[in-house]
């Protein structure tokens, strides 16, 4: 069966993805990984999606598995100036939830950056509009 070229790349990227994800975080589960990378995709949703409906994010297409529900029109655009707030807002969403995926803000900012590294590499994640340079900064100083 002849599959096309970029078919294989986004397949292998998005295999390598979930893997990297699952070994750096020590996860035991691939359930587990889709659970951590789509709270965090959705909290880049709603960061990168502007007000004009102009301005898109476009992601590998392998994410589409995790369903990510649109930003309803009357929630707020978010807007992070610093790291931790950004994981102040993962922390408040996730405890309460009745299926917790983070024991602690540590657990959320080493997602957090793992997650946003690995994205910012397969699609320039950072240079999106909605990454303010502070945060930008941030993150790339919590990388090294």
């Amino acid at each position: 069966m002849n599959m096309p070229i970029d078919f294989i790349h986004e397949s292998d990227f998005g295999t390598s993805f979930f893997e990297d994800i699952k070994s750096e975080l020590g996860l035991k589960s691939s359930k587990a990984v889709a659970c951590v990378v789509k709270k965090i995709l959705s909290g880049v949703q709603n960061l990168v999606s502007a007000p004009e409906p102009k301005t898109s994010m476009v992601i590998p297409d392998n994410f589409e598995k995790l369903s990510l529900d649109e930003r309803k029109q009357n929630q707020p655009h978010l807007s992070y100036d610093h790291l931790d707030q950004w994981v102040e807002t993962i922390s408040k969403e996730d405890s309460t939830s009745s299926n917790r995926i983070f024991y602690s803000e540590i657990d959320i900012l080493k997602a957090l950056v793992i997650t946003i590294k690995k994205l910012d590499k397969a699609c320039g994640l950072l240079s999106f509009p909605g990454f303010k340079f502070s945060l930008v900064q941030e993150i790339k100083q919590a990388s090294l």
